[in-house]
């Protein structure tokens, strides 16, 4: 069996030196396969094969094969290949998807309702009213980035009118407004979030959370690979081990802190990843193979939901996420059936993806010559993204019986017509106009158009 790991040109030679390719790879050997590492650019698709990496004698040598039975979807470069990956997720059962940006996955469990209770309240930094409003409501609040991982760029800011005081993960400063507008300002060039700061801290006053990372296995059902306390130093805001932070065994952890109660709260804790692993699969009607679900615990007994990654890291425990990654990866490839509805939400769901990274790199705050620039820089992957949309309504016409008669058409349409109006204001370099609209596809129509695609085939 060929398991395929694709990932962007840019960052194969980085893969290859990786712990955790050499452990998949490994693996994978183990359960009778061979992975491959490739890019887009050695794909040929006239042809079907693939020129990739593969380990052979203790070393990377490469080899060309037929296309992969099965793909693992590592990193790719939506501003390059989002093409390319539409047409190999076409042809090929992909066993990883990715999530949407901070905002929108929030925005997507809490329209879903079911575990809005745990979400932190949260806003788009567009200006210092933002933080003021927050500030006047919660007292401490938290500055994060949208898109971000590790820890990075998170602040914690506190105090009113000319008296401010911002701390990251090592340092505090003290501001006047004049100051604090000008580091808003930069937070919202670089599209930042705010939510009120909660109070998840140890009895040493240490903020912590719980990661707890959640795998497919080789039934395809979800188990625990790993589950621990992340403990930040004492007095620091974050509790990331990137930042600085600690791992500790979960049980010990929940002893010193809870006592008696300590089993409650792993089993509340356990039940509740598995419960929003199988949500977020039903929000975005496909499958994922692995989560970082991060839980923490206020001083007042609540539980809150930081946040979820589908790429988590897993540094201390790669031999375990191996194991599941490539069981799961088999899996899937002996029992894919070519499901036209699941290929057609993961095409979709990428479309998604490819539009929130060019409405990301849109709304930079440049002045009005860099906004021109902007949009010319951001035509190609436009091009390449209402390029993939054709690619998937072909597909949705063949799959899809008396389809112009079918409920949706009309949706196909007025996506079709959006991006219409999205190449004229590229055209008249209207940037504002272009990312309403891009806006209103990722949270409007192409959501409605997913779950049409849903009930039609449930229908059917």
């Amino acid at each position: 069996m060929l398991i395929g790991m694709y990932c962007a040109d840019s960052i194969i030679e980085k893969l290859l030196k990786q712990e955790r390719t050499y452990y998949m790879a490994a693996e994978a050997f183990m359960q009778g396969a061979k992975l491959l590492v490739f890019s887009v650019k050695d794909v040929d698709f006239n042809n079907k094969t693939v020129t990739s990496y593969t380990r052979e004698n203790n070393s990377w040598v490469r080899v060309t094969t037929p296309f992969p039975d099965v793909m693992i979807n590592v990193y790719t470069d939506l501003k390059e290949g989002l093409k390319e990956e539409f047409m190999l997720r076409a042809e090929i059962p992909f066993t990883s998807h990715f999530l949407s940006a901070k905002k929108t996955f929030f925005h997507q469990i809490k329209e879903a309702g079911q575990f809005d209770s745990l979400l932190i309240p949260y806003a788009s930094v567009k200006s210092i009213g933002a933080i003021d409003e927050y500030l006047t409501k919660y007292k401490k609040i938290i500055v994060k980035p949208s898109i971000g991982a590790r820890g990075l760029g998170i602040y914690q800011i506190s105090g009113t009118f000319d008296r401010y005081i911002l701390r990251d993960n090592k340092k505090t400063h003290k501001l006047d407004r004049h100051n604090l507008k000008k580091i808003v300002d930069d937070f919202i060039d670089k599209g930042y979030l705010v939510q009120p700061y909660m109070e998840c801290r140890t009895s040493m006053d240490e903020p912590f959370d719980f990661r707890i990372h959640i795998q497919k296995d080789g039934q395809g059902a979800w188990q625990i690979t790993r589950m621990y306390a992340r403990i930040g130093a004492k007095g620091s805001v974050l509790s990331n081990i990137s930042q600085g932070g600690l791992s500790c065994d979960i049980d010990y952890f929940l002893k010193v802190e809870y006592g008696e109660r300590a089993s409650y709260w792993k089993d509340k804790l356990e039940t509740l990843s598995f419960d929003i692993a199988k949500h977020i699969e039903e929000i975005y009607m496909q499958s994922f193979d692995e989560f970082g679900i991060d839980l923490a615990i206020d001083k007042d007994e609540n539980i809150w939901l930081y946040e979820v990654n589908s790429g988590p890291q897993t540094k201390y425990h790669e031999p375990q996420r191996a194991r599941h990654i490539i069981a799961y990866a088999r899996y899937i490839a002996k029992n894919y059936k070519g499901n036209n509805k699941e290929i057609l939400v993961s095409l979709a769901n990428r479309i998604t993806d490819g539009l929130e990274s060019i409405r990301d790199d849109l709304t930079v705050k440049v002045d009005e010559t860099i906004k021109v620039k902007l949009l010319v820089q951001t035509m190609r992957p436009m091009v390449d993204t209402i390029e993939s949309f054709g690619i998937l309504e072909q597909r949705l016409k063949v799959g899809v019986t008396a389809y112009e008669q079918s409920s949706i058409y009309p949706l196909t349409e007025a996506i079709k017509g959006q991006f219409g109006k999205i190449v004229l204001t590229y055209e008249t370099n209207d940037r504002n106009e272009a990312i309403s609209l891009i806006d209103n596809l990722i949270n409007d129509l192409l959501p409605e158009w997913i779950r049409g695609i849903n009930n039609i085939f449930d229908e059917a």
